[in-house]
Order: structure tokens, then sequence, then C-alpha cells
């Protein structure tokens, strides 16, 4: 019903805001949902949100999101967090397991630092998409903050993304973007 999928877009916007910003097509993507019936409902939402000059989703004001999350909105457009993050835990794997790759930015050699290779930046931005990067970064924090609410296809996606290389590619992407630290605490 719309109703319920304008809670899971609300939703998903106030649990994928404590991360990080995202553009509404990468909102779709995560949601795996048609990025036009997503951009219907923040045009609907214009009070609360707004595109920034990136193209990013934003709130208005925090209070939006407490609201949200305190669960004192109606009914109506309420949606599960843990199944949600669920959810966007599988959305994430998919991601990763669709567009992670050996040496994903083309680096020449591996003996460069980061500092030292030309136009990282570029590269990065040309090879690791917005929905890649986040999907690299926060999957983990969707596990945690699904609690209890894991599905069987999620275990099984974790599973496989585990014991294939592309964790190790995805190791890669840490330390391209500088964030060998994280990768360690994650892991």
């Amino acid at each position: 019903s719309h109703s319920k999928f304008m809670g899971k877009v609300i939703t998903a916007i106030v649990l994928v805001s404590k991360h990080s910003a995202l553009s509404t097509e990468s909102l779709a993507l995560i949601l795996g949902a048609n990025a036009r019936s997503v951009h219907n409902i923040i045009a609907n939402l214009e009070a609360v949100l707004y595109v920034d000059e990136n193209q990013l989703l934003r709130v208005h004001h925090p209070s939006f999101l407490d609201y949200i999350e305190s669960n004192s909105h109606p009914d109506l457009f309420q949606y599960s967090d843990k199944v949600l993050n669920s959810e966007i835990v599988e959305a994430c794997l998919k991601e990763l397991s669709a567009h992670l790759k050996f040496n994903i930015c083309g680096l020449e050699t591996s003996y460069l630092a980061n500092k030292d290779v030309e136009n990282l930046d570029k590269k990065i931005q040309e090879n690791i998409s917005q929905v890649l990067r986040y999907a690299t970064l926060y999957w983990i924090d969707h596990l945690a903050d699904s609690e209890d609410g894991v599905s069987q296809s999620t275990r099984q996606a974790i599973t496989a993304f585990i014991e294939s290389p592309k964790i190790l590619y995805w190791i890669e992407v840490f330390s391209i973007l500088g964030m060998v630290p994280q990768a360690v605490n994650i892991m």
C-alpha cells in the first residue's frame, strides 16, 4: 500500500541519515524501489525534507528525525526499524557482490601510498558509486541495528559474502578511502 511504502521511505531516510546523506536515486537503490516512486514521496515531504546543492537528501530540522524515531507519528506510516535494517543489509550486500572487484580504481601499482597516487579522489569518484561507498561503510551498522530481526535470506547473504573473495575487495575499498582502522574495528 502507498502509506506503507511512504512509511518505509521515511524510516529509511531516518536510518540512513544517521550515517550519511544519500541522493534520492541512491536511496531508491538501497530500498530496491523505483526511483520515481521515492522521488514522489520526497516531493510530498518538502516541508521537512530538501535536496541540497549536491543532490543529497537533507532534513530541514533534526526534530523531524526524532519525531519519526519516537514512533509518535501515525501508525499508518510506521515501518519496523529492525525489519528495514535487515532489508538494507541485504541490499548493501547485493550492491557489494555486484560491484566490488579487484583493484576497483584501476591503480597501476599497489606500492604507492594513497597520498602518492595521482588523482586518487577522481578515481574514487569514477569507480566507487555513492551506493557502493555507503554499502561498504555501513552494512555492518545496519546489521547491528537489526538486532534479532535478521531474516534467513539476509543470513545467507552475509555467509555468502564473507566466504567469497569479495570480502578482500571490500577491505580494499576501506584502504583506498584511507579508512583501514575502521575496517579493523569492524573485523
